[in-house]
């Protein structure tokens, strides 16, 4: 192949990087919901300057799939809306640093606004378990989502796998795994301002 499209291949696999994507997660205080809901500690890490990109064969099959998946409920409904940016605000105290809170980012990949509808797409060619890591992101983008809307939107994850498999959130359940993930924010904040801010690094 020509480096021209080698380089299209490239983005396939591997996506847009969460710096092009949200230039923001560079800041201190800004945390991505998705390596939140891996490891608060990897999220220390990264915003030390000490982590490092990790790509897997999972990872990149995950990727394309899911791009399958969300143009076919596009092209199904048009009122889908396929990686949509959320952004939370928590309340935080910095000791050491000047800054305004913890805010989190992160994608919903399917969004369906007008039958208030939030689907997390997860792939594996081994499991069809759903994670305790797809629970708390789906919860995080729900209560997102109806913080910025103040609608309740009916929230589930679908596993592409043979056969698929399907989770609809309780409510109860959306706040459990969406105070999980929040926790998990305030415990890497807490560790941070141990230290001065010193170096600005992606997520």
């Amino acid at each position: 192949m020509k480096s021209s499209e080698l380089d299209i291949v490239r983005t396939v696999v591997r996506g847009s990087s969460y710096q092009k994507m949200y230039p923001q997660i560079k800041n201190f205080n800004v945390f991505s919901i998705s390596r939140l809901s891996w490891d608060w500690n990897k999220q220390v890490e990264w915003k030390l300057g000490k982590g490092k990109d990790e790509y897997n064969p999972h990872m990149m099959v995950g990727r394309v799939v899911g791009q399958a998946v969300q143009n076919a409920f596009i092209k199904t409904d048009p009122g889908w809306n396929a990686d949509q940016t959320v952004e939370i605000h928590l309340p935080f105290e910095w000791k050491r640093n000047n800054f305004n809170g913890i805010i989190l980012l992160g994608h919903i990949d399917l969004v369906h606004h007008e039958k208030r509808n939030i689907i997390e797409l997860k792939s594996s060619v081994y499991s069809s378990k759903i994670s305790e890591r797809a629970l708390m992101q789906a919860s995080a983008y729900w209560a997102g989502t109806l913080h910025a809307t103040g609608k309740d939107y009916k929230t589930k994850i679908i596993k592409v796998f043979i056969p698929p498999k399907e989770k609809v959130l309780k409510y109860n359940e959306k706040i459990q795994f969406a105070n999980i993930l929040f926790e998990r924010a305030f415990s890497c904040a807490r560790e941070l301002d141990k230290h001065r801010r010193k170096i600005v690094r992606s997520s």
